[in-house]
């Protein structure tokens, strides 16, 4: 039986920590997935982390970070996706997608227009021999905001179980 995990939305702000606390692989962690081929590029000509982080903040990527309301900053640290999430804090926190597919409109112009523009992405591919494709994780955004996240919860096996 597949049993899926819902993720909440946080209710209360959660504290998140400060930005100088974050280390250099946090940040590469968060940021590459929104950086152009040439920025990188450019990031890695950089000898120090001193002189990569002041790259970081002069090209803007770290004050999308900063202007996220705290209980998005927290979970981006975390590597947690969460309702309310735009596409790009989600990428900050589960990197590119292996899969996106824009869901089709309803046919009724009037119910379209309410539905909004739908995509969803998908994260953890894995190959199942009877299923085919499968994704541990998956977003759902309407109109750029993260309204369904699902987290395929591991399973867990049964001693003497294959």
């Amino acid at each position: 039986m597949k049993r899926w995990l819902w993720v909440p939305v946080l209710a209360a702000a959660a504290g998140c920590n400060s930005l100088s606390t974050i280390n250099e692989e946090t940040y590469e962690r968060m940021m590459m997935p929104l950086m152009t081929d040439v920025q990188k590029a450019e990031y890695y000509q950089y000898p120090t982390w001193t002189e990569r982080k002041a790259y970081l903040y002069k090209s803007d990527l770290i004050q999308r970070f900063e202007l996220a309301p705290p209980a998005i900053r927290q979970a981006i640290l975390e590597q947690r996706v969460i309702k309310g999430m735009t596409p790009e804090q989600v990428m900050m926190s589960w990197g590119l997608p292996d899969k996106r597919i824009a869901l089709r409109p309803s046919e009724d112009p009037d119910l379209a227009r309410q539905e909004g523009r739908k995509e969803r992405w998908f994260y953890g591919l894995q190959i199942t021999s009877n299923l085919g494709e499968r994704y541990q994780r998956a977003v759902e955004f309407t109109n750029g905001v993260a309204l369904y996240v699902r987290v395929d919860e591991p399973r867990r096996r049964v001693l003497g179980s294959p």
